[in-house]
């Protein structure tokens, strides 16, 4: 079984973040074409690795009853309901499966653990990298920060650094985005308009196209900018995302 096992460190570093939803009812494999090992409810939230062959390693957390997981094994038991944090039935467990067990509250535990679906078993519209696409291959002009007002409310941007007229919002990955935590878009503005983004994994646009980026991530420029402005926002955002 290619179930993998999350750190209690890593878990507590990552708040939740972009999490993407199922399509549908799905299941959740071993290995990419492999054994089901979990059933999960339509417009359930999981947290993705990047797709890989038409695949992604997609991490839960949901809430066990406490008599359905062993606490020294860790395994969650075969035909075990899975909650979410209301309470609300959101799949069930098919095979016993081992998991990460992040903290007990009453009759109920909280864990962790990972499996395999498929790239289309997750809503297009909710990975950030499509919704901010679509955004901007839409714009007929540049876009300005009134026209976010929608994309800040079905994701959860925080206000990040900025400097004289520039400034920033950050969606920071979840605990399946990266190797370390870390940012997996910032959007900056130079005054009202969008000039730029760093990002951690592919736009899916055409219409704009993404340089290299610091310590690995993509690097966007949304308007024609001369060279003097791109190196202002290099100057003060490459460092903060190399430390």
């Amino acid at each position: 079984m290619t179930i993998v096992l999350l750190s209690a460190t890593l878990l507590s570093a990552a708040a939740p973040a972009a999490a993407e939803m199922t399509s549908g009812g799905v299941k959740l494999r071993a290995e990419p074409g492999g054994k089901v090992i979990v059933r999960i409810g339509k417009k359930t939230f999981v947290e993705c690795a990047p797709a890989s062959g038409g695949w992604h390693l997609a991490g839960l957390i949901s809430l066990i009853d406490k008599g359905d997981y062993n606490p020294f094994t860790g395994i969650i038991r075969a035909k075990s309901p899975l909650y979410d944090e209301a309470g609300a039935k959101i799949g069930e467990v098919l095979s016993d499966i081992r998991a990460w067990l992040i903290e007990e509250e009453s009759g109920r535990a909280r864990m962790s653990f990972t499996g395999f679906l498929k790239e289309s078993e997750i809503r297009r519209d909710s990975r950030v990298e499509y919704a901010l696409s679509r955004l901007a291959e839409g714009a007929r002009r540049g876009l300005t920060q009134g026209d976010f007002r929608r994309h800040f409310e079905e994701f959860p941007y925080e206000a990040w650094t900025g400097r004289g007229p520039l400034r920033s919002w950050m969606l920071k990955d979840h605990w399946m985005g990266r190797p370390a935590p870390g940012p997996r878009v910032i959007l900056i503005f130079d005054g009202e308009r969008l000039s730029a983004a760093i990002h951690s994994r592919p736009l899916d646009t055409r219409k704009f196209q993404p340089g290299e980026g610091p310590r690995g991530y993509y690097m966007t420029y949304f308007e024609g900018m001369p060279e003097t402005a791109k190196a202002r926002i290099r100057d003060l955002y490459y460092p903060l995302i190399e430390k």
